[in-house]
């Protein structure tokens, strides 16, 4: 799970690291405010969890209260990269002396961290490095980070002797964070040495293992107090089932189980020209006839405009149909979409000729073929 960058810097904030003053705006209200605390210039960051921002337009230097009303205006809701801007970065801009690069990435299968340093950090980070100053420095998890390694690392990449310890105190406690908070991937670009003579994180990618949830309270705040933001988080740890929403403006919504059949059926209606609004995996043995699951499922495609077909794949194996399909009908019956939504439904295994009994007055159609029901949807009963 990937946090927006002003949840990864509280979190940093929160351990004492250094981090910029800024202030998140999620409406004009707040221009006026961002700007009383941090003063001008200042820099607008739109929060997206997609590279590449600072080259697309997503980050500007603004000087006076019009440029940022106007530069707010430009962006927020509108589409960066193909992700939608709901919430503005504004923080103090910090005069650069030299940026680095570090990172730490799980790497479970050799039971390591990897890290990664290069004096050269900034834009187009790839680019400019090589294996020659791309440092890497596999880190054992039984021996953790050692001392001696680290300045011997530091000292290659040229960091100067008067800074190494400031950066062997940060990237210890950087390292520290990492363990703590149960994270995948922790990037710093740039990290920067600045005119003063200190350290700044300018930017952060943080990526937590969300199967983590429930021993960080850190992460079921953040989850909780916002859902819309991480919608997928939110269904997994409140609800015990995975829905990433991936094409809101799709026309089949996929309710589904097993997460390498659900790929699979997603290739096979992509291969066909048809956009697939979500991958799920409703784990449909956990149900028990609770229709929770299902009802948020369709009220997400409820609010699906382009919404024109419902397609149901459960392979059972321990799951009974039976009590899959009378939980499948409750569900159905407590969300009324406004416009025709065709049902195809592709049922197979325990107790199929019981569940298809109980569809037989529904009108939605039923069979127990993947394929037959993949033509049905390519056949025109979906259209894009």
């Amino acid at each position: 799970m990937r946090l927006f960058e002003y949840d990864a810097k509280q979190i940093l904030r929160d351990e004492r690291l250094p981090v910029p003053k800024s202030v998140l705006i999620k409406n004009r209200l707040t221009i006026q405010y961002a700007i009383q605390e941090i003063g001008l210039p200042l820099i607008f960051k739109a929060q997206t969890l997609i590279g590449g921002r600072g080259k697309s337009g997503g980050i500007q230097f603004i000087y006076s209260v019009e440029e940022a009303e106007d530069w707010y205006e430009k962006k927020i809701g509108k589409d960066l990269n193909g992700k939608r801007i709901e919430s503005i970065l504004a923080e103090e801009p910090i005069e650069i002396l030299k940026e680095y690069y570090l990172s730490f990435t799980l790497n479970l299968q050799a039971k390591e961290i990897i890290m990664l340093f290069s004096s050269n950090g900034g834009v187009e980070v790839e680019e400019r490095n090589d294996s020659t100053t791309l440092l890497t420095y596999p880190i054992p998890i039984q021996n953790g980070l050692e001392e001696h390694r680290l300045g011997k690392m530091l000292a290659k990449a040229n960091v100067p002797r008067v800074y190494l310890n400031q950066f062997m105190k940060m990237i210890q406690q950087l390292y520290s964070l990492f363990w703590k908070y149960d994270c995948e991937l922790l990037e710093i670009n740039p990290l920067v040495l600045t005119n003063d003579g200190s350290i700044q994180i300018l930017d952060v990618h943080l990526y937590m293992d969300d199967n983590a949830v429930s021993r960080q309270p850190v992460l079921q705040k953040i989850i909780n107090e916002m859902p819309q933001v991480y919608p997928q988080a939110w269904y997994k740890y409140n609800y015990g089932f995975d829905f990433v929403l991936l094409n809101p403006y799709g026309t089949v919504g996929l309710i589904t189980t097993g997460a390498g059949l659900t790929m699979a059926t997603i290739d096979e209606l992509s291969y066909r020209g048809i956009n697939p609004i979500n991958f799920s995996d409703v784990r449909s043995g956990q149900l028990k006839g609770d229709s929770t699951r299902l009802v948020l499922m369709l009220e997400k495609f409820k609010g699906c405009k382009n919404i024109n077909c419902i397609f149901v794949s459960i392979f059972a194996g321990i799951t009974d149909l039976e009590e899959f399909v009378e939980t499948l009908l409750k569900a159905k019956s407590q969300v009324i979409f406004t416009r025709h939504v065709e049902w195809i439904i592709r049922l197979e295994g325990n107790n199929f000729e019981k569940a298809k009994k109980m569809l037989q007055n529904t009108g939605l159609y039923v069979t127990n073929s993947l394929e037959e029901s993949l033509q049905k949807i390519a056949k025109g009963v979906v259209t894009n």
